[in-house]
């Protein structure tokens, strides 16, 4: 996995946040692969675009106490 810059380009503060991200993330997926960590279930919601952020507003108005999350995918993949 790449991981890019996290902040402000050329701070110190970020390269060590960057540096310490990057160091966890090997953690990160021993534990989705052992199964002890698990990804949230999501619902794709309307087609592909901004403009389908509304669709998943009135999706999530409509979920009230849903555990998953709701995803709007903004371009093709």
């Amino acid at each position: 996995m790449a991981l890019g810059a996290i902040g402000k380009s050329g701070d110190e503060h970020q390269r060590k946040v960057t540096a310490e991200i990057a160091a966890f993330i090997p953690q990160l997926e021993k534990l989705l692969e052992s199964g002890q960590l698990k990804p949230m279930e999501y619902d794709v919601v309307g087609d592909v675009g901004f403009k389908e952020v509304l669709k998943a507003l009135d999706a999530y108005n409509n979920r009230k106490g849903s555990v998953k999350k709701i995803v709007v995918r903004v371009a093709e993949e």
